[in-house]
């Protein structure tokens, strides 16, 4: 697992400055964005699975004791 830490952005958009309906890592909106500033207050850590295991053990954690 590893932590993601996302947050809300500012871009402009259309010459207009708005904020993103939706969290996501800086690098991610620097994609599309390189101009976006991110809203601090709106930062949210995510716990991410890197690997099938990890994604079925948080998924069914109660799977591993019925083998």
């Amino acid at each position: 697992m590893r932590t993601e830490i996302q947050y809300k952005w500012r871009i402009l958009w259309a010459g207009h400055w708005v904020t993103t309906g939706h969290h996501c890592t800086e690098e991610q909106i620097r994609k599309e964005h390189p101009e976006a500033v991110r809203i601090d207050h709106s930062r949210r850590e995510l716990e991410v699975a890197e690997t099938s295991d990890e994604r079925r053990n948080f998924m069914f954690p109660m799977q591993q004791f019925l083998h």
